[in-house]
């Protein structure tokens, strides 16, 4: 099915918006005042997503993606403009998302020192059957191919190349159908056939960029001069790892760090969780409650801030919706003093955000 199309807006999750007679048409790879005719892939209950068929009318911020793989790949969204348009765009998305918390003067918007190479780590699916090896494109239902990545370190857009060009992806694959895990760690790229994303621990994948928000939060650290932090999804420490507490607990499930008074293994979605937290901390009262936690968020967070009453909560997250769903779930006295956007993924419509909340 085929229809046309006027885009009117960007959404925050990078599509372009086309309102007409009271249906919506959701569009990637588009831009605000764009006209054209769209092939309908995906509908529901008067929504409908489809892929631009015929550009009639381009926006003059439209430049010649860097990417030969662009326009079929969902890995990213805005290589058809300049970065200084995304990071407008991702600036707008933001402002949005959070627009319930206002009156808030105090945002920090920090761009992206590099576009382009480099993601550290990348999942490619595989289908043995159909001979497909790439990123999963699920409105489309097929995985493409992507032999040139651009937003990849060099040596895992080596190593994809290679495998790609060779077909070798097959010699590691264990089932007909699934996915491997490409991470450049220690100057060498390691390959892992259908394992739990980041198995050997959580890593951000753009490391330059994640230098930047350690430092971040160091300054938050020293300004704030916390004495004793609980930080949940810690992972190996990589928010802290420069900083000395007075006391400091690191909790997360599989966790690299040695079990001691200093760590906690533990499943912070189990029903147990908190309970188990409260054993471990005894009589220590949190100054400041430090979290991280995956795209799906923390949905108990008012639960465990009512118990555990910390001072102030830093909350670092990749996923504004679910930030935003937890925002809202919490209870006076706690207020959003501070926001900070510093965009970890850029040339994608991700982002990573810094959320400063207390008394």
């Amino acid at each position: 099915m085929k229809d046309t199309f006027k885009i009117e807006n960007m959404d925050t999750l990078g599509q372009g918006v086309s309102k007409k007679e009271g249906k919506v048409l959701f569009i990637k790879k588009v831009l605000p005042e764009e006209q054209g005719e769209a092939t309908i892939l995906r509908s529901a209950k008067g929504v409908h997503f489809g892929k631009v068929k015929k550009l009639e009318q381009t926006s003059p911020k439209r430049i010649e993606p860097e990417c030969e793989h662009f326009q079929d790949c969902p890995g990213c969204d805005y290589l058809h403009t300049s970065y200084e348009n995304e990071f407008a765009f991702k600036r707008e998305s933001f402002q949005r998302i959070f627009s319930f918390l206002k009156p808030i003067n105090d945002i920090d918007y920090i761009a992206a020192k590099n576009r382009l190479h480099y993601r550290n780590r990348v999942q490619l699916h595989y289908h043995q059957i159909k001979n497909q090896f790439g990123f999963v494109n699920s409105l489309e239902n097929k995985i493409v191919s992507i032999p040139n990545c651009q937003i990849t370190v060099p040596p895992l857009a080596v190593k994809i190349r290679e495998l790609t060009e060779s077909q070798n992806w097959r010699k590691l694959c264990q089932k007909p159908e699934g996915h491997l895990e490409f991470y450049y760690t220690g100057n060498e790229v390691k390959i892992q056939a259908d394992a739990r994303y980041s198995h050997e621990g959580f890593t951000q994948v753009n490391s330059e960029m994640n230098q930047v928000l350690i430092e971040y939060l160091d300054k938050v650290f020293e300004e704030q001069k916390f004495k004793n932090v609980v930080e949940l999804f810690a992972g190996d420490g990589n928010l802290t790892k420069k900083q000395k507490f007075s006391y400091h607990l690191m909790v997360d499930y599989y966790t690299k760090t040695p079990a001691d008074k200093t760590s906690l293994n533990l499943d912070l979605y189990s029903p147990k969780a908190l309970a188990e937290l409260q054993k471990k901390l005894g009589k220590n009262s949190i100054d400041c409650l430090l979290l991280d936690p995956p795209r799906s968020g923390f949905k108990t967070l008012n639960e465990w801030t009512e118990c555990l009453q910390p001072r102030t909560i830093l909350y670092v997250s990749c996923d504004p919706q679910t930030l935003a769903r937890d925002l809202r779930s919490l209870k006076r006295p706690y207020q959003v003093k501070k926001l900070a956007l510093l965009d970890l993924f850029p040339s994608t419509h991700h982002f990573e955000s810094v959320s400063f909340i207390a008394f």
